[in-house]
């Protein structure tokens, strides 16, 4: 584990420091790649009403189900999964060395996702030692307590099989506001996806008939 003192006010460069660029770019291309498998699972295998409305639990499964294979790719990396309060849901958290990350869809760039116990619990645990919000009073921080890290993302506009953004976002402690962020997709160009056209995917496809002529001799 680090022993290094981190500012406080900068959530990114302890990240950063401590969460290698090839991981981010593997986060990158994860959430990419399922956003991908998601969409063309449920076009090719339900009709569009359907589709639609299983897309975003679909998605959603699929990228909490790759969170194992990339914390295994990293030594010291791995993932728990708990219920949330109500216990009528799970959700998997990666662990690694005074990191902790988590992943949710938001519906807008520039807001937090949606409250939840599980989230402001571990910005609260956290974060509190990371006094964000508190420059002139705390310098450095060396407590052995994970910073939290959410993975967003939001599906694009004209195109629900790529996301418009893979970002990190850092929590302050009371999680109402965004105290930072890396943007995954702008740091990493080559992880930005092809476009998917919907109606290549989603109307069936026509079948031609030809026309022979056949002629008597």
């Amino acid at each position: 584990m680090s022993n290094t003192n981190y500012d406080p006010t900068k959530p990114r460069d302890m990240f950063n420091d401590l969460v290698s660029d090839g991981f981010q770019r593997q986060i990158a291309i994860a959430v990419v790649s399922q956003y991908k498998k998601a969409y063309r699972d449920c076009y090719e295998n339900h009709e569009r009403e359907e589709a639609h409305d299983l897309l975003p639990h679909l998605r959603r499964a699929y990228i909490e189900g790759v969170m194992p294979d990339l914390a295994e790719r990293v030594e010291g990396y791995t993932t728990i999964t708990k219920k949330n309060k109500a216990e009528n849901c799970w959700h998997r958290s990666i662990l690694g060395d005074r990191i902790r990350l988590t992943q949710s869809k938001v519906e807008q760039r520039e807001i937090l996702p949606r409250n939840s116990e599980f989230r402001k619990g571990y910005a609260r645990s956290n974060q509190m030692f990371l006094d964000f919000m508190n420059e002139n009073e705390v310098s450095e921080i060396d407590s052995e307590e994970p910073l939290y890290a959410i993975i967003a993302h939001m599906p694009a506009e004209n195109d629900k099989g790529a996301p418009e953004f893979v970002d990190i976002l850092f929590p302050d402690k009371d999680y109402k506001e965004i105290v930072g962020r890396i943007e995954l997709l702008d740091k990493f160009p080559d992880t930005i996806p092809e476009i998917i056209q919907e109606e290549a995917i989603s109307e069936k496809p026509e079948i031609s008939v030809k026309k022979i002529d056949r002629k008597t001799s």
